[in-house]
C-alpha cells in the first residue's frame, strides 16, 4: 500500500511540477482538491474492502463450526442407528 502512495504522490508531483510553469494557483488548487478527493475515496474503499473481508472471515468461521456441529450430528446419528440395527436384530433373532 505505500509503494501506491509513494507512486500517487510522485505522480500528484510531477503534475505540479509540470503544471507550475503554465498552471495558475487556483488550478494547482483545484488539481490538489482533486487529488485529495480521489485519496478520500480511495481510502474509503479500501475501509469497505477491509470491513467486508472481516464479514466474510466471521461468516466462514461460524460456517465452519456449523459444519463441525453437523458432523457430529451425523456421526451420533449413526452410532443411534447400528444400536437400533442391532436391537432388530437381536428381537429376530429370538
Amino acid at each position: 500500500m505505500n509503494s501506491l502512495r509513494f507512486f500517487k504522490m510522485t505522480v500528484i508531483v510531477g503534475a505540479f511540477a509540470g503544471l507550475a510553469g503554465c498552471a495558475t494557483t487556483s488550478e494547482l488548487n483545484n488539481v490538489s482538491a482533486t487529488a485529495n478527493k480521489a485519496q478520500s475515496t480511495a481510502d474509503s474503499a479500501m475501509s469497505a474492502a477491509n470491513k467486508a473481508e472481516a464479514a466474510a472471515n466471521e461468516a466462514l468461521t461460524k460456517a465452519r463450526e456449523a459444519e463441525r456441529i453437523a458432523n457430529e450430528a451425523k456421526a451420533s446419528c449413526n452410532q443411534t442407528e447400528e444400536k437400533c440395527n442391532r436391537m432388530f436384530n437381536k428381537s429376530m433373532q429370538k
